[in-house]
């Protein structure tokens, strides 16, 4: 190593920083065979650099797992799921082998409510909120392989900070059936605000989730006696809706109205939107995705006094149809509360 050094070795574990031949010409410079350390076959009785090293596993029974895996081509199946195999771990850590009773995973979706609060943190955080509520509702939740495993929990939409939602969604696996009903329960007791508002569970072959959430429907609230009438109806009649963005640092100009699927007025002071999400957007026009923010931005180009908002709900998502949208869980029609002008459907 310090021969590689002398000859200009640094950083070697960046694949642009290695330099293989600089190694191969340290190492017959002071006398080192590589192929030695590295191909020759080792013997049973052979002592390794890592032998101080107990893992726990007997020496033993590693080289005659080894030598079934190289003479009969055949691995031992995780011992969770079948009887011991006696390879030393149990007793030596005061542990006594439990076999399991079920094998495969179950998924679950949910649909939950971010709201109070919760509509304050971010969607990371949410992430380990989940955690740490299944974790203390007890439920056998599944964990990821490898070094640093991790609960099989996944979010398909991040909601933006600060709004509001009853309608997020996640797909949870957990390692094996259980009462989904009094589980989801239990793991809503320990969120704070929120909670679960629809659980299904999710058969083999089913199409992804994020496949099923097609568009969002919002409801975006302003101050006591704004009036939205005149700007929604102007919003709804425009053939283009054009808005600025920042990109890189540069301004760029984009259309919003393919996205908009439906918008009306909930009351005097309040809009219900429909918005296709970028992906799923028709074929011949931009994949722009589009925040209910930047639509209150068209309504304000077309009233100038309209005030900012005061909080924006996504309140469900699902697949847009003429007259609503479709919930993703449930399939229950949700309707604006008025008719609607509806273009570009998908």
């Amino acid at each position: 190593m310090r021969r590689a050094f002398e000859l200009g070795a640094r950083f070697d574990g960046w694949d642009e920083c290695f330099d293989y031949a600089t190694w191969m010409r340290a190492a017959d410079e002071v006398g080192v065979d590589v192929a030695w350390y590295t191909r020759r076959e080792r013997g049973e009785d052979e002592v390794f650099g890592w032998d101080h090293l107990d893992s726990g596993l007997e020496r033993d029974w590693l080289w005659t797992d080894w030598r079934d895996a190289v003479d009969a081509g055949s691995e031992l199946e995780d011992c969770r799921w079948t009887p011991c195999y006696d390879c030393g771990v149990c007793p030596g850590l005061d542990l006594q082998h439990q076999t399991g009773t079920y094998r495969s995973s179950v998924r679950v979706r949910v649909r939950y409510a971010k709201t109070g609060r919760i509509r304050f943190i971010s969607a990371l955080d949410v992430g380990r909120l989940w955690e740490r509520a299944l974790r203390r509702a007890d439920l056998p939740i599944a964990y990821s392989e490898g070094f640093s495993p991790h609960p099989k929990v996944s979010f398909p939409d991040a909601l933006p900070l600060g709004y509001a939602s009853t309608g997020e969604y996640a797909e949870l696996t957990f390692a094996g059936p259980h009462r989904r009903r009094r589980g989801l329960r239990g793991a809503q007791r320990r969120v704070p605000e929120g909670g679960v508002r629809h659980a299904v569970a999710v058969a083999d072959g089913e199409p992804k989730l994020a496949s099923l959430l097609r568009a969002s429907c919002w409801d975006v609230a302003y101050p006591a006696g704004t009036v939205l009438d005149a700007a929604v109806a102007a919003v709804s009649a425009a053939e283009r809706l054009p808005v600025a963005r920042a990109r890189k640092g540069d301004p760029v100009e984009v259309d919003l109205r393919p996205a908009i699927a439906q918008i009306s007025c909930c009351d005097a002071r309040a809009c219900a939107l429909t918005l296709h999400h970028a992906e799923h957007l028709p074929r011949d026009v931009a994949a722009v995705a589009v925040r209910p923010t930047e639509v209150d931005l068209a309504l304000r180009q077309t009233d100038p006094d309209l005030p900012e908002p005061v909080l924006v709900t996504r309140v469900a998502q699902g697949r847009p149809a003429p007259q609503g949208l479709y919930e993703a869980l449930s399939g229950e029609l949700i309707e604006p509360p008025q008719p609607t002008v509806q273009r570009h459907r998908p």
